[in-house]
This record gives C-alpha cells, structure tokens and sequence, in this order.
C-alpha cells in the first residue's frame, strides 16, 4: 500500500519514481508539487516525439496539468482585459503553447479567435436582462441561463432554464436544460451574495493560491447557508491538496447528499478513494460522476485508477 505523497518533494528518486508522484499529486489537485515533480524527469513537451512514448496514464497526467494550467492562465488574461485587449491574442497563443502537442494548429487559432471574440463581447455587451422575459423559445431560454449563469445570477439561471424545460420536457433542448440544470447550478437557491462570496473564495484558492483565505470564506459559506454545495466541494479540494483525506472525504460526501448530481464532488471522493488504495469504491463514484457529465474525461479516470492499482500490486508482490 503506498502513502500519501509528501507535500515537500523528496530528493533523491529515479524517473519512475518522480513521474509516479506528479500522477499522485495530480490526483490530489497539488498541480504546483506535480509540476516539480515533472521537472524532475528528462523534460517531455506534448509536442515533443518522446510524448507519445509514455504510458498512456503519463499522458493523461501531463495533459490534464498542461490543460488545468491554462484554465488559470485564462482566468488572468480575462481579469488583465477589462483594462486592456491589444495584446489579447498573443497572451492567448502563449498560454497555450504548452497544449500544441495535442491540439492541431488550426484548432488552435480557431480557439484563440472564439476566445478574443468572447472575451471582447463580454467586455462590451450588455448584461443579459435582470428580469427573464416572456415570449421567448426554449433554445433562446435556455441559452439565456447560461448567460446568467455566467454572470453569477444563478436564481435568474434557474428561472430561465426551467422555462426551456417546461417548454421542450421531451425534446433534445429541455433535456440538455435538464442537465445543465441539475450539474451547473445550486440544487437549492442561494443569494446572490453566497455565490459572489464562493467565486471570491474559488479565486483566493485557485490564483492567488491563498489557501487560508480561501478556507475561511468557504467555512463562512458552510455555515450560513448549509444547502448551498459548492463550499463544501472547494472547501474539499483545499483539504485534498494539502493530503488532510478525512475532511476532504467528509466535505465532498457533504456536497454530493445535498447535491446528488454533483460530478466535481463524486470525482472528489473518488480521488480520496484512490490515494487510500480503496479503488472500487473510487471506481464506482466514478461511474456517479459519469451518470451526470458526459465529459469523456470523466470516464477516462478509471483508467488512471487502473494505473495506480497496478503500483499498489507491486508494491505489494514485493
């Protein structure tokens, strides 16, 4: 049975050994030990030849942490833009370099323009009405809650999105309201005020890496408003990175009985499952995150489940 990862990397480990970690840490959700682990190992870009020599979980591992680095990469050039967009497509095309090795060229610039036209409409265009209005199609509602969902109204989200359900119960629309619904949204109304507060705490923790400030917003959330389940699923991932598995574990079990339809917390428990060797029970919560998101890359978690239960045999075999 292997522990835990260390939170300070050891000295001293071969290739294996180091590569071995960062899939660990990236279970964790500890992408900056995970990247110091990977400098530690003969540098393998996405693009490089070599990249395709690796086990296929090593190629899951980088990927998700080359594809994790430039969701945050983003979330700055979006803040930088309110000021600024000359250099928008540049800072684009820099912050994906690291993903060439996996999305073709063309891809590529097709990205970096919808991302600029994107990022240049939200800044310019008006805010989507305060009140849902009447008359509208199902499509039209249900790409209205979004949009309010992007803006952090998720009360007027949930009001528009209901409207396309009601409108379209059977058809291809209400049924992908249904599900954007029950995955992207509060399962019970919350203030604006407590989604405003989540945001500021998620940021804390995922760019400013203030964890201790992130903490005490999400604790602070938990205890004002006990039925709102994304403190408890951040709250989680602080715990999880940091290797504290029995609160995490608690906090995401928190999140996923108010929320029965919440992925990130059953994929949460399902990484606290595997760093304690339990891989059924990891596999099986798993299979509950899939049963709401059909994001490939749900399921292509087992695999790397897989991988690490090999570790833990040979270890074991030993």
């Amino acid at each position: 049975m292997f522990k835990i990862p260390p939170l300070v990397l050891p000295e001293g480990l071969s290739e294996q050994e180091y590569r071995r970690l960062s899939i660990l840490y990236v279970i964790m959700g500890n992408r900056e030990l995970a990247a110091q682990a990977n400098q530690k190992c003969p540098q393998v870009n996405l693009s490089d030849p070599n990249f395709k020599e690796l086990s296929v979980n090593e190629q899951i591992s980088m990927t998700s942490e080359a594809g994790q680095d430039f969701a945050l990469k983003l979330l700055k050039i979006v803040e930088e833009s309110k000021d600024s967009r000359d250099d928008l497509p540049q800072k684009l095309k820099a912050a994906l370099e690291p993903l060439k090795g996996i999305i073709p060229q063309e891809a590529m610039e097709q990205l970096i323009s919808t991302a600029v036209s994107s990022i240049n409409q939200a800044y310019t265009s008006s805010p989507p009405p305060r009140d849902v209005p009447e008359g509208l199609t199902a499509e039209e509602y249900f790409k209205l809650g979004k949009e309010y969902k992007d803006c952090g109204w998720t009360e007027l989200a949930r009001e528009a999105l209901k409207l396309a359900i009601d409108m379209d119960s059977d058809g291809a629309t209400g049924r992908s309201a249904l599900q954007y619904l029950r995955t992207r949204v509060p399962r019970h109304p919350v203030p604006l005020m407590a989604e405003q507060m989540n945001i500021q705490g998620y940021n804390l923790m995922e760019v400013q890496k203030d964890y201790r400030g992130a903490k005490r917003i999400f604790l602070e959330l938990i205890e004002k408003y006990r039925d709102f389940e994304w403190p408890y699923g951040n709250l989680a991932s602080i715990y999880l990175r940091h290797g504290d598995l029995s609160p995490a574990e608690e906090h995401f079990a928190d999140a996923v009985k108010i929320n029965p339809y919440y992925a990130g917390a059953w994929l949460g428990l399902a990484r606290v499952h595997t760093l304690r060797g339990k891989f059924n029970e990891a596999k099986a919560c798993v299979n509950k995150a899939s049963e709401t998101d059909s994001d490939p890359s749900v399921v292509g978690f087992i695999s790397l489940i897989e991988q690490i239960q090999d570790w833990d045999s040979e270890t074991t075999d030993d």
